[in-house]
């Protein structure tokens, strides 16, 4: 039984360190109005890397955002 719970205990805090990834889709907008139609699918990404990625992607007079 100890070590169930040592082994629970342990598995447990390793969980606490894992990163939440998942897909996500960047959008482009020309001058704040309309949705562009060039679209990124950023796939198993942290958001934090998924919404760096979809900044750079954007063009001249475009604003490109992680949509919801």
């Amino acid at each position: 039984m100890k070590k169930f719970m040592l082994l629970a205990a342990v598995g447990l805090f390793a969980g606490t360190f894992t990163s939440c990834k998942k897909d996500y889709t960047c959008e482009c907008r020309l001058n704040g109005e309309t949705v562009v139609d060039n679209s990124l699918f950023i796939p198993k990404s942290k958001k934090d890397d998924a919404e760096a990625v979809c900044k750079a992607y954007a063009f001249d007079d475009e604003t490109c955002t992680l949509a919801d």
